[in-house]
């Protein structure tokens, strides 16, 4: 929603497996007036078509053997399925890789968010633990 509301010629489409999710983010366009977003059921982008300018993703990205160290606020409210990203944290980004080169329009951009746990073991610190945004231009 806040790019959105950031870009006003922008058209947005939103996807999840939760409906809960969903009409949670119907929800919150609802409530902030953004008209020019649109909800479909669906894993990552299965129905979708492209070709897309801007692919924003936020999936799943802990390693399941991290969800214990996330804060509980996050730990104890998020849904599960909003978090564990599998062994590694990267299940979902594998598959959004795989996904986009077929939905993304030439010379366009994706970006991800990121997270790991700063002393996870075979690990160095990347983004201090905290969630990092990454974006990049994704060769087609």
């Amino acid at each position: 929603m806040t790019l959105l509301s950031e870009l006003p010629g922008a058209f947005g489409i939103g996807t999840d497996i939760s409906g809960g999710a969903l009409r949670l983010a119907r929800a919150n366009a609802q409530r902030l007036r953004i008209d020019r977003a649109r909800f479909v059921a669906c894993d990552l982008a299965a129905a979708l078509g492209g070709p897309f300018d801007l692919i924003v993703s936020n999936p799943p990205l802990v390693a399941t053997s991290d969800i214990a160290w996330l804060a509980p606020e996050v730990r104890d409210f998020d849904p599960r399925t909003a978090l564990d990203g599998g062994t590694d944290g990267l299940n979902f980004y594998r598959a959004i890789a795989a996904t986009v080169p077929m939905l993304l329009a030439a010379g366009r951009h994706t970006c991800g968010r990121t997270w790991r746990r700063p002393s996870a073991p075979g690990r160095g610190p990347v983004c201090g633990g905290r969630s990092c945004i990454a974006c990049r231009r994704v060769p087609i």
